[in-house]
């Protein structure tokens, strides 16, 4: 189950898209534990330093560190009342876009994408999340297709230097390469990709129940249909 948050922060500026959502927030309530289906990415980029609580483990948010927090990760952060406020950029994305771009990149919805949820970051991708935030702040909007380029590029940088993608990857192309059945409800998703869902439709292709279906989807690729 999934918890809901507590009433939001305010929120400077919002990107949504296929990517999925990009938050500038400034922090000044605390969120109760919840997960999502999304990677998530925190940088701070404001205010005071802070933390996070992912898994039991508090994660130090300030200018020198960022917090990663796998799909469906139990995380929560809590507002000292007497405390500044802290400005967030905070990354919400979407596996299924990135596996639009490259396939591969589906596995940036498994449980272990990445391997510590705290990590100290380099003075050039702090220089590059000031520059996020300070465009998402700007008077004027982001169109679309720059929103993406800039959501994508910051998202692969993390993926490179604090990302499990390659191993992950050749499990990925193992774990596919063995179930026959997996291979055909993929192919059968890649020929229906512009229609509803339609699970059953996909189970009988691949010749299997549709809990098994389920099951055997998820082992393999991390992701549910």
């Amino acid at each position: 189950m999934i918890a809901k948050m507590s009433p939001m922060s305010k929120a400077k500026s919002i990107l949504q898209g296929q990517f999925g959502r990009v938050a500038l927030l400034n922090m000044d309530r605390s969120l109760v534990p919840h997960a999502h289906r999304a990677c998530h990415i925190l940088f701070k980029t404001g205010g005071a330093d802070t933390a996070f609580d992912v898994n039991g483990r508090t994660c130090l948010l300030t200018d020198q560190t960022a917090v990663l927090v796998n799909a469906w990760e139990q995380h929560a952060y809590t507002h000292v009342a007497s405390s500044q406020i802290s400005e967030i950029l905070a990354l919400y994305i979407d596996p299924a876009w990135l596996a639009s771009i490259d396939p591969h990149l589906i596995v940036s919805g498994h449980a272990e994408f990445f391997s510590t949820p705290n990590v100290e970051i380099s003075p050039a991708l702090r220089e590059r999340v000031v520059e996020v935030a300070a465009r998402m702040a700007g008077i004027d909007p982001l169109d679309t297709q720059l929103a993406q380029r800039i959501v994508f590029g910051l998202t692969i940088q993390i993926m490179d230097e604090f990302s499990n993608r390659s191993k992950l990857i050749g499990e990925h192309r193992s774990l596919i390469a063995s179930d026959f059945r997996v291979r055909k409800a993929i192919r059968w998703l890649r020929q229906h990709v512009a229609e509803p869902l339609d699970v059953s439709g996909m189970a009988v292709t691949a010749g299997l129940s549709r809990s098994h279906l389920f099951d055997r989807f998820k082992h393999v690729t991390g992701l549910t249909p």
